[in-house]
């Protein structure tokens, strides 16, 4: 039965290779790389009572102790020692993997105590696993993972560049619209001033007409002192003016009685005197 990941972000995985096989696979990883050590069950066995089922506690016993470096080697077989006080309190968000030097592991994790710093310094036989273990696919998932995510993040970067590009556009075609309304608000100005100047010479030449000048006046009478009997000749053929008639009509006889006096006397005066024939 194949045991459970420890933890998905140290690198660190046990594995049962096979249960008729007395042997446990210890897979490290870094991230880029991958090595795997095979080592008995009898000496993971060893650290709690037989036929005990593997529980996950007991697999932080076995990471500790790993990490700690207790342990020593007798006739080229590696035994681990544990010890009860040093359990990993969150094994799954503990662990680090800082760096690696062959078979050199600076790593740090969290106990009840505090934070420990040390090297996971045992000689391992380090080679590059090929076999599809658990660890592998976490690192294959993992990786597909951090694809999708920078493919993701291209694609936005992509679209965030669209969007740049599509802001530029608006804004020249804003500042092309700007430029455009204020040539034509010149234009309007200047059509509706040459059309106010043109309106004003035809009133300005309207009024000339209707009221002459004083130089004109001037011209007129200048020429009637001249030319006396043109003037005259012109005054006779000009009929009276209509004011001179209407005044002529309109005034009223005040006094007939003493109109009709003055008529009669007028004739009277007119009339010749008669001589005297006796004379």
């Amino acid at each position: 039965k194949m045991s459970e990941e420890i933890n998905a972000g140290t690198g660190f995985c046990f594995e049962r290779a096979n249960r008729d096989q007395n042997c446990m696979s210890l897979y490290m990883t870094d991230g880029i790389k991958t090595w795997k050590r095979e080592l008995n069950v009898g000496e993971f066995l060893s650290l709690r009572e037989v036929n005990t089922p593997v529980q996950e506690k007991d697999w932080a016993d076995i990471v500790c102790c790993s990490l700690t470096g207790r342990y020593h080697e007798q006739d080229g077989r590696f035994f681990i020692q544990s010890e009860k006080n040093q359990i990993l309190e969150d094994l799954k968000t503990g662990v680090q993997v800082h760096e690696h030097r062959d078979a050199i592991l600076c790593i740090e994790w969290k106990q009840r105590f505090g934070i420990i710093k040390a090297n996971l310094c045992v000689r391992f036989e380090l080679f590059l696993s090929t076999q599809s273990s658990p660890a592998i696919r976490l690192l294959e998932m993992i990786e597909d993972q951090m694809n999708k995510k920078q493919n993701e993040l291209k694609s936005l970067k992509s679209e965030g560049d669209n969007y740049e590009r599509l802001i530029n556009t608006l804004r020249s075609e804003k500042e092309s619209l700007d430029k455009k309304s204020n040539k034509d608000k010149k234009q309007m100005i200047r059509g509706a001033m040459v059309q106010l100047n043109h309106t004003k010479n035809e009133i300005q030449q309207l009024l000339e007409q209707k009221n002459p000048r004083e130089e004109d006046y001037y011209t007129s009478d200048s020429e009637s002192s001249t030319s006396p009997a043109t003037a005259s000749q012109a005054n006779r053929s000009s009929p009276p003016p209509s004011s001179l008639k209407l005044t002529a009509a309109v005034v009223p006889n005040e006094n007939p009685m003493a109109q009709a006096a003055h008529t009669a006397q007028d004739g009277l005066q007119a009339r010749p005197r008669k001589r005297n024939k006796r004379q």
